[in-house]
């Protein structure tokens, strides 16, 4: 480095030249660059940092761009919150509703699916329980970090449907080993292939 200046306010000047690299204080005294009052604070700027970040590295966040091909796969419904399925997950007063299973397939296109099997139990009296099986094509956008928004497809542009599915349904984000959807309670799902 040659004729390098750097100077803090109107206060001491550090002067890199090669070999020859002097520190200028403002009695015009030289000394060693290394002796350069605002070097050391840098490096400990530096050490103090650098650890944190090589952790934060170490548990992802780091990794490699996230993108469709990544996360393009099947995950199952493993609980809904800390329930184990088949979970309960509304009871109004037409009757209860417990999630059997739920799948959610990703594609590298950013388009899939869902089949979600769902027992019906009306409060009527005598009624019988049901199993209804729904299966919808989506849309999925990757959000920063390891986040999803999924929205459902459902029809063509400008109808009802097509605009009360313009925001996002669901949003969630990818673990190490599956997904997490955030709704009520967390819908947690395992990757299997």
């Amino acid at each position: 480095m040659t004729g390098m200046r750097e100077t803090i306010g109107n206060g001491p000047r550090c002067h890199a030249s090669g070999p020859s690299a002097v520190f200028l204080d403002d009695s015009g005294t030289t000394a060693p660059l290394a002796l350069c009052p605002h070097r050391p604070r840098m490096i400990r700027l530096v050490l103090r940092f650098f650890p944190a970040l090589l952790l934060a590295c170490a548990i992802g966040g780091c990794d490699s761009p996230f993108g469709p091909s990544d996360v393009a796969g099947t995950y199952v419904l493993e609980r809904v919150g800390s329930s184990p399925l088949p979970a309960v997950i509304g009871d109004t007063d037409y009757g209860s509703f417990a999630i059997l299973a739920d799948t959610f397939r990703l594609e590298r296109d950013g388009s899939g699916w869902e089949v979600q099997v769902l027992r019906v139990q009306r409060h009527e009296a005598g009624a019988p329980a049901t199993t209804e099986t729904s299966r919808n094509p989506l849309g999925y956008h990757l959000t920063g970090g390891r986040g999803i928004e999924i929205g459902y497809s459902c029809g063509p542009p400008n109808t009802l449907c097509a605009l009360l599915n313009s925001v996002p349904a669901l949003s969630g984000h990818f673990t190490a080993d599956g997904l997490v959807i955030d709704y009520l309670e967390p819908y947690v799902f395992r990757r299997i292939d």
